[in-house]
């Protein structure tokens, strides 16, 4: 005998990224996230499209100019499964590299 359990009280789950789009400068520290609601309580696990969609582990707080793209915030549960995406813009400061040069000049010469 097989039995078949179905919980007819499953309701999909509901996603809102916090931010769609977060701004970051190199070396930041940066956290960004979903609020997830559902019943029962839905899973979440963030991918990259550019990734194939499979999920990424949590970025090192100190975010890297590689760092930028779009992320997706995926949640499950058995009522289904939804996504929200949270695009992460990463800036790099401008970096100055003087030269030293040295240069003799005698009074009167151009």
């Amino acid at each position: 005998m097989r039995v078949v359990r179905v919980d007819v009280d499953s309701k999909l789950p509901s996603v809102q990224p916090v931010s769609a789009e977060v701004l970051a400068v190199v070396g930041q520290e940066v956290k960004f996230s979903c609020e997830v609601t559902g019943h029962p309580s839905a899973t979440l696990t963030w991918a990259r499209p550019d990734q194939g969609l499979k999920p990424v582990t949590p970025l090192d707080p100190r975010i890297q100019a590689a760092d930028s793209g779009v992320y997706t915030c995926q949640v499950m549960n058995p009522g289904g499964r939804l996504y929200r995406e949270v695009e992460v813009v990463v800036e790099v400061p401008p970096c100055l590299t003087i030269l030293h040069r040295t240069a003799e000049v005698t009074q009167g010469e151009r």
